[in-house]
């Protein structure tokens, strides 16, 4: 979630987002990303 943010996050917040994608891809490739949770599935 990001607070005051509109559809281009990318654009608006640029570090922000690089960051958090960073961060994303890390933790997936350590295999430290969590299974989605089957509600969100409904």
């Amino acid at each position: 979630m990001f607070p005051k943010a509109g559809h281009v996050l990318n654009l608006e917040e640029p570090a922000l987002f690089n960051e958090t994608v960073e961060r994303f891809i890390a933790l997936v490739e350590a295999g430290r990303w969590g299974v989605r949770d089957p509600r969100s599935m409904m």
